[in-house]
């Protein structure tokens, strides 16, 4: 038995209990047990079962169906659907999307998309992309971009740029280049140069 900060570990014969706040996990040959407040799961050879209040999880042969008070969830070859009150996850190659109240996410190879009421958040390598009521926001590495109703500022290591009606103006340090530049700067901006 090994015991340390809020984490005990005993291992006997093929079997291995983790125990730390409100969590148990047992793994033993083929099988794994994690049992939390009012959540049991135990796994073995090609089957999954998950039991909480009122919730019960078989999967079988590359199915999986959980049914409970307003929710009902179905996984098959590479496809998962959760649907709850207010919440739906569907899973296909490579894709994830979860909507539920005001918000939706949708996640595939490198890039995330939240649009919650008045938001839309987009990231993949490097980049992060907020939109709310009239604003933008892009923050890829050492480069923010805001965007509000007729205003643009870039700004990243030591450079600034504000975009407004009909005119730019790039600034860094003790330079200030004109509206010519643009064509450069949005190739550096994208990670073309």
């Amino acid at each position: 038995m090994i015991e340390t900060a809020g984490l005990v570990l005993k291992e006997t014969a093929g079997l291995v209990l983790i125990e730390t706040a409100g969590l148990v996990l047992i793994a033993a040959a083929g099988l794994v047990l994690i049992a939390a407040a009012g959540l049991v799961l135990i796994e073995t050879a090609g089957l999954v079962l998950i039991e909480t209040a009122g919730l019960v999880l078989i999967e079988t042969a590359g199915l999986v169906l959980i049914e409970t008070a307003g929710l009902v969830l179905i996984a098959a070859t590479g496809l998962v659907l959760i649907a709850a009150t207010g919440l739906v996850l569907i899973e296909t190659t490579g894709l994830v999307l979860i909507k539920t109240a005001g918000l939706v996410l949708i996640e595939t190879a490198g890039l995330v998309l939240i649009a919650a009421t008045g938001l839309v958040l987009i990231e993949t390598t490097g980049l992060v992309l907020i939109k709310t009521t009239g604003l933008v926001l892009i923050a890829a590495t050492g480069l923010v971009l805001i965007a509000a109703i007729g205003l643009a500022l870039i700004a990243a290591t030591g450079l600034v740029l504000i975009e407004t009606t009909g005119l730019v103006l790039i600034e860094t340090t003790g330079l200030v280049l004109t509206e010519s530049d643009m064509a450069c700067f949005s190739k550096w901006a994208k990670g073309s140069v």
